[in-house]
């Protein structure tokens, strides 16, 4: 029985051997695949001029300065319920100081959130400084809703 298992071992092996002796001297090629072509450039591409958003964190030599404030429009909605509630707004100042993009970082209350987006894109600022150079950064800034 023994010399059966291992003449059936054996025989494994030189099977197992030739085999691959058979594969790797075939005179089969492989076939040659094209490489892929490139897909067209998306349309929804920045246009020319347009910069990414500035990461989270952008170091700076000096912070950018409100020159110009905008209230928030109190919801009517929100005045007749006797609602108030804060909302933190996170917005992108540009290089030449302007608003590119406002987003909503907490809110206390949905129903402010429109009012707090509308006033922020009304900021005007002086732009952040890195090296000399005027920088894209991210600021965060609360707004107050309270029933006066």
């Amino acid at each position: 029985m023994k010399h059966a298992i291992l003449l059936l071992f054996v025989s494994f092996a030189v099977l197992m051997t030739s085999c691959s002796k058979a594969v790797t001297t075939s005179s089969i090629q492989p076939e040659r695949i094209a490489a892929p072509t490139p897909s067209p450039a998306p349309a929804s591409l920045p246009a020319l001029g347009d910069t990414a958003a500035p990461s989270d964190f952008v170091p700076f030599e000096r912070a950018p300065q409100v020159i110009k404030k905008a209230a928030p429009r109190y919801p009517e909605t929100a005045r007749k319920a006797g609602l108030q509630g804060r909302v933190w707004v996170k917005i992108w100042i540009d290089k030449t100081g302007g608003v590119r993009k406002v987003v909503i970082q907490q809110s206390t209350a949905e129903i402010f959130e429109e009012a707090a987006i509308a006033a922020a894109k009304q900021f005007v600022f002086t732009p952040a400084v890195l090296n000399g150079a005027p920088t894209d950064v991210w600021v965060s800034i609360p707004f107050d809703f309270k029933i006066k």
